[in-house]
């Protein structure tokens, strides 16, 4: 995101916008050729029969049972992908399109501006693990209380930034409201995000992982199209965007703090 948001208006000022695309895709040949090379097609010991796994409960646990048997706690996880998602792809495609058009700022200004909350986001997002994990071994915490804490920190954080951000009337203001954004989102990776790993078997990680990004991908097509139409709308703009992006993000921190659970789901388990 970095990388791209520095040398890409470089691209398009130099050369042209279809130029930028052209780099995009031969910056990704080289990563699926090293993925193919790297990446085996099983994770070691899968496929591996045990007398542990064949007893244990979730071993048998389908993918049907985990979503229609095993109570709210996976769909908790979906909920909280599509609220963050709605989030993250509102702050992805229209950060740099608002400086331009609130303040007047160049496309190739912005895209400089835009920098610093992405670095934010990198620093948080390996922090909040580590953070994470240490808040687990406390006395008296559970893994449940870890994921909802962290999570909940991350909505609340993000809508109140997206409130402050609503007000701003300064780049440098707006800015750091960004980069609170950016920080307090992040939050999440040690919440909905680890959360799966916590719920599902290891075989179904991934299946509830697809379901959850694909609920999240709606989310960002949904807030992307809707903060088009609300900021070209007279006496709404970008200031309605933000705010009911927080009442989603408040929303969902409730229900995530309701519902979630870091529980493994076993069959029939209705926590």
């Amino acid at each position: 995101n970095i990388v791209g948001l520095v040398l890409c208006p470089l691209l398009i000022a130099m050369r042209s916008v279809e130029a930028s695309f052209l780099a995009v895709a031969l910056v990704g040949l080289p990563v699926i050729a090293f993925w193919q090379s790297n990446v085996p097609p099983k994770a070691k010991g899968e496929g591996a029969s045990s007398t542990t796994a064949a007893s244990s409960p979730s071993s048998t646990l389908s993918f049907v049972s985990l979503m229609r048997d095993c109570g709210m706690a996976p769909w908790a996880i979906v909920i909280a992908t599509f609220v963050n998602h709605f989030a993250y792809f509102l702050f992805l495609n229209w950060m740099p399109a608002y400086f331009v058009s609130e303040y007047g700022v160049s496309l190739r200004a912005s895209a400089k501006l835009s920098v610093a909350p992405w670095i934010c986001c990198a620093i948080v997002s390996s922090a909040s693990g580590v953070i994470a994990d240490r808040v687990a071994r406390m006395p008296g915490m559970t893994l449940t209380r870890v994921r909802k804490l962290f999570q909940c920190t991350s909505f609340v954080g993000t809508a109140l930034s997206l409130v402050a951000l609503s007000a701003a009337n300064q780049p440098t203001a707006a800015m750091v409201c960004f980069i609170a954004c950016f920080g307090f989102i992040s939050v999440g990776q040690a919440g909905f995000v680890a959360n799966t790993g916590d719920v599902a078997p290891p075989r179904l990680v991934g299946r509830l992982f697809g379901l959850a990004n694909t609920f999240g991908s709606l989310g960002g097509i949904l807030s992307t199209s809707a903060a088009g139409i609300l900021s070209e709308m007279s006496g709404f703009g970008f200031a309605w965007v933000f705010r009911s992006t927080a009442a989603i993000l408040l929303t969902g921190a409730m229900l995530y703090a309701r519902f979630a659970s870091a529980e493994p789901a076993v069959g029939g388990n209705k926590n």
